[in-house]
C-alpha cells in the first residue's frame, strides 16, 4: 500500500532587513504552516529593493535553511512590489495563438519594461461587463532580467530549487496553489 504523500514547499521573502522562510503544506484554503522562521541580512545588502550582494544573502539564506532543518528545497521567491511593474491593458479579443504576439506589442509600445530582455506574465480578468465581446481586460506583471537574475543568483548559491520568482503577493497566491494542485495529484 502507497501512501499519499502531502508536498511540502517553501516560501521565501527576502526584504531590506531580513529573509523570511516558511514551509507549507497542505490544501486552500488551509495550508498548514510546517516551520517558520528568520534572519536579519547584514546592512546594506539590498538598497531601495535592489539586490547589492547576492553572496551575502546567498549564505545567509541557506544558514537559515540549514538551522529550520527543512525536508524541501523547492520554493517560490518573493521579489519586491517595486521591481514589478503591473499593468491592465485592454486589448482586442484575439484567438489564443496570437494572444503573444499582441502582448509583445503591447508591453514594447508601453514602455512597460526598460530592458529589452525583461521578462512578463499575464492572465486573463474576468469581464463582467455585458456585451464586452470585442475586447478583453489582460493583467500583465513585469520585471526586468537583470532583477530577476539576482534573485535566481540567490537561490542557486543557497541551492533552492525555484518554481517561481514571483512579487510577493502572487508568491503567496503560488503557494497555496502548489499544495493544492500537489494534494489533488
Amino acid at each position: 500500500m502507497q501512501r499519499n504523500k502531502v508536498r511540502q514547499t517553501i516560501g521565501i521573502d527576502i526584504n531590506e532587513t531580513e529573509i523570511c522562510v516558511t514551509q507549507v503544506q497542505g490544501t486552500w484554503p488551509d495550508p498548514q504552516v510546517i516551520k517558520i522562521d528568520s534572519e536579519p541580512i547584514p546592512h546594506n545588502s539590498i538598497k531601495n529593493s535592489e539586490v547589492i550582494n547576492a553572496d551575502i544573502i546567498a549564505e545567509t539564506l541557506r544558514q537559515l535553511i540549514d538551522r529550520m532543518e527543512l525536508n524541501t528545497k523547492s520554493a517560490v521567491m518573493s521579489i519586491p512590489s517595486r521591481q514589478v511593474v503591473t499593468r491592465i491593458l485592454d486589448i482586442p479579443n484575439v484567438p489564443d495563438p496570437e494572444m503573444k504576439a499582441l502582448l509583445d506589442m503591447e508591453v514594447s509600445h508601453q514602455h512597460i519594461l526598460r530592458e529589452e530582455d525583461g521578462v512578463y506574465a499575464h492572465t486573463n480578468l474576468p469581464t463582467t461587463i455585458k456585451g464586452r465581446d470585442e475586447s478583453r481586460q489582460i493583467l500583465v506583471m513585469a520585471s526586468e532580467e537583470s532583477t530577476l537574475s539576482k534573485y535566481r543568483e540567490i537561490a542557486n548559491k543557497a541551492g533552492i530549487y525555484l518554481i517561481g520568482l514571483e512579487p510577493a503577493t502572487v508568491a503567496m497566491a503560488r503557494i497555496a496553489s502548489i499544495t493544492t494542485h500537489a494534494r489533488q495529484s
